[in-house]
């Protein structure tokens, strides 16, 4: 799934993490953990774990909020 307005990476820019920071706490190469930024629904859940507990509460409410246009259908947000 392609999240064409970058949610997770205005997350993870909101904390202040850097696209390497972001692969190293998941645990990826930046050329994968850059892949998965854009086709968000190639993260794994154990990577998105790692990612929302390194990031801020700012950066928490908005990865928050590109999770739930992945995972919940309109009609339930």
């Amino acid at each position: 799934m392609n999240l064409d307005d970058g949610k997770i990476a205005a997350a993870r820019r909101a904390s202040g993490i850097t696209i390497e920071d972001a692969a190293a706490i998941c645990g990826l190469s930046r050329p994968t953990y850059s892949t998965r930024e854009q086709y968000v629904g190639d993260f794994r859940v154990s990577e998105l774990v790692s990612l929302r507990s390194a990031l801020d509460k700012n950066g928490q409410t908005l990865f928050d909020s590109a999770i739930s246009t992945i995972f919940l259908p309109t009609e339930l947000r």
